[in-house]
């Protein structure tokens, strides 16, 4: 058997450590993209496993009989079964790749889904602040007049726009004292 897929698991294993400043979310696709490629490294390993499993089997058939004076049917048997196994292991570590990448795509396309999300809540934001700040277009706010108890506020406001600004007749629909 092969070393290459450890080492290879290995390197990635020193050069894929998460940084401090990585988003949770990307630290999450890490985790998943480094199982999946645990599960393509097993995946390597099983298949180089097999593949000395055969060259044994052409060995031995060679031979004819192994170093236990077994004889080549229960030599073919007992690799027979290993392969077996194998190939069990094999479909199953394929199944569990197949499921990784389907939760991938669904966090995808969740992602996704939230980007369209906050981009539309954006816009409704932007409505609503334009409607708000049209409502308040025809809205005065006059500061530094003193307040007297029991006032009419309508009549002062008109007072300071006649003295102020010579405006007379002017339609006041609302007058407010903020604070």
């Amino acid at each position: 058997m092969s070393d290459t897929p450890s080492k290879k698991a290995g390197k990635r294993k020193k050069s894929g450590g998460s940084s401090s400043q990585t988003p949770p979310s990307a630290k999450r696709d890490t985790k998943k993209q480094k199982e999946a490629m645990d599960i393509e490294d097993n995946m390597y390993m099983l298949e180089q496993s097999v593949d000395n499993l055969r060259k044994q089997l052409d060995s031995v058939l060679n031979a004819g009989s192994d170093e236990d004076g077994d004889s080549i049917s229960i030599q073919v048997a007992k690799l027979a079964q290993s392969i077996e196994f194998l190939t069990v292991t094999v479909n199953e570590v394929k199944e569990e790749l197949r499921q990784t990448n389907k939760g991938m795509n669904e966090i995808k396309m969740l992602r996704e889904e939230i980007a369209s999300v906050k981009t539309y809540n954006q816009m409704l934001n932007d409505r609503l602040v334009a409607q708000e700040d049209y409502s308040r277009r025809d809205n005065v706010i006059v500061t530094g007049l003193k307040e007297v108890r029991d006032e009419d506020c309508r009549a002062v406001t008109a007072k300071l726009l006649k003295e102020v600004f010579d405006m007379d007749n002017v339609d006041i629909v609302r007058v407010h004292r903020l604070g």
